[in-house]
This record gives C-alpha cells, structure tokens and sequence, in this order.
C-alpha cells in the first residue's frame, strides 16, 4: 500500500486525487506523527522548535496538512505531556 504524504482538503493538492478521508488512516497519522518528529529534532538547518510552536504549527495546519481528528489526538497528547519531547 502507498501512503499519502499529506492530508489535503483540496483533493487537486493531494496524492492521487485522494483527499480527507479517503487517504488511509495510517498515512494521516503518520502524516502528523512524522511532521511532529521533524519539529521535535534538531536540523541542520535549524534547532528544534518549542513544544508551543509545535502545536501551534498543527493546531495552524488542521484541515490544511493533517486530518484534523488525528491533529487534536496529537495536541490532547502534547497539552497532557503524554508525548516525549527532546531536551
């Protein structure tokens, strides 16, 4: 199975004309889970970003980018320190 990369409202923006709930529930968990680990660690190109921005990035991207269900799964989890956050 091939994963979309990311969750689109629009489905002309998304992976092979799928949009909302017709990518698979794997691909839009990993969509948001990935987009949290990418912000949670360092890059080269930058240091990693604080857990508010963090959920203020996905919070900002529900219905954009992520599927907004698995988005508030994700920032219930973060508010209730549920989630492991590098030091």
């Amino acid at each position: 199975m091939e994963l979309c990369p990311v969750f689109c409202t629009d489905p002309r923006g998304a992976y092979e004309g799928l949009a909302g709930e017709k990518i698979p529930l794997i691909a839009r968990m990993i969509c948001v889970a990935d987009s949290f680990d990418a912000m949670n660690t360092n890059r080269v190109y930058r240091k990693k970003l604080t857990t508010e921005t963090i959920m203020q990035e996905i919070e900002a991207n529900k219905g954009k980018q992520f599927d907004p269900a698995i988005a508030d799964i994700m920032l219930r989890l973060l508010r209730e320190n549920r989630l492991p956050i590098s030091q």
